[in-house]
């Protein structure tokens, strides 16, 4: 949860729009985080395996220098097991997930139906953790380790802790 956190926070800016922010995280987004997404319960395991199979399933959208994009003859996940042969499937899938996501927010890659409501998900559950932090008074990661650190954190009541399920920020 610590990247998690330090992520969202790490591109914190007050001025950034909704699609900035999603730019933003977009654009850090790999197969560690959407490995961390799913052990968290932002990404079911349903929903993963509903973004694995369109992986399979889309043609790889080539990002060209002069900045224009170029639909390949071959799907994500045949790029990720070309380019991480001796990685596991579970990790090449991931890594294809990583990269169509990529290319979804940048705005190369068009989808519609079930990924698209996963990606918006995931971009709500990024606005609505930096939302919960912002609201407790942190403006950066260092001052919610510092409180970690200190004790303070610690030291707060807490609520009685629910399943990721019921938690409003992962939805």
């Amino acid at each position: 949860m610590a990247r998690v956190i330090t992520l969202a926070m790490g591109m914190y800016d007050p001025n950034m729009t909704s699609d900035q922010l999603f730019d933003a995280i977009a654009e850090v987004m790999d197969h560690e985080m959407v490995h961390a997404l799913k052990d968290i319960g932002v990404m079911t395991p349903k929903e993963a395996s509903i973004l694995e199979k369109a992986a399979g399933n889309t043609k790889y959208v080539k990002r060209n220098a002069n900045g224009t994009s170029q639909t390949r003859s071959y799907t994500y996940l045949d790029r990720a097991k070309k380019m991480y042969p001796e990685d596991s499937d579970l990790a090449q899938r991931e890594e294809a997930v990583a990269e169509m996501f990529r290319d979804f927010n940048a705005g190369r890659l068009k989808s519609s139906g079930a990924p698209r409501g996963i990606y918006n998900k995931v971009k709500n559950f990024f606005k609505n953790l930096i939302s919960v932090f912002t609201g407790e008074g942190f403006n950066n990661v260092e001052s919610i380790f510092e409180t970690i650190q200190s004790g303070e954190m610690g030291a707060r009541d807490r609520p009685t802790q629910k399943s990721s399920n019921e938690l409003n920020i992962f939805h």
